[in-house]
């Protein structure tokens, strides 16, 4: 599979754009979507984006900030772990997997129930709060 490297402000800048045939690609095999640079405003705006929007859209911006290694962003992923789009919340648990740097993480299975899912999220809340006790989470 051909590698899509790109920063985040040139990712917002073909969602935005309107570039249907190459997001749609993208959210086919997000795996290709490698975001090398992530900076404040365009986070702010990926941040957004993975409340609202198509599914492609979403799942595009999980990536990204799941692939920036930052804990700032895990709220936004954990949001994204609710989302109705099965390959979001897939795509959001391997993001917290990496920032978390745990491999096998805490969920949910790829085929998960309703049950799985609000289990891993307060499991994956858990994890955050212990590491950011101040923080404050929707509920």
């Amino acid at each position: 599979v051909e590698q899509v490297h790109t920063k985040g402000e040139e990712l917002l800048a073909m969602i935005d754009g309107g570039d249907d045939a190459a997001r749609d690609e993208l959210a086919r095999d997000p795996g290709q979507l490698i975001v090398e640079k992530v900076d404040e405003k365009s986070a702010r705006r990926l941040q957004q984006l993975v409340r609202g929007g198509e599914p492609e859209v979403r799942l595009l911006a999980t990536r990204a900030l799941g692939r920036s290694g930052k804990l700032d962003y895990v709220p936004s992923l954990l949001y994204a772990l609710t989302d109705p789009d099965r390959r979001v919340v897939l795509e959001s648990r391997e993001g917290l997997k990496f920032i978390s740097r745990d491999f096998n993480g805490f969920g949910p299975p790829d085929d998960f129930t309703e049950e799985q899912r609000f289990a891993a999220v307060d499991a994956w809340k858990k994890w955050y709060l212990a590491l950011r006790p101040n923080a404050i989470l929707e509920k």
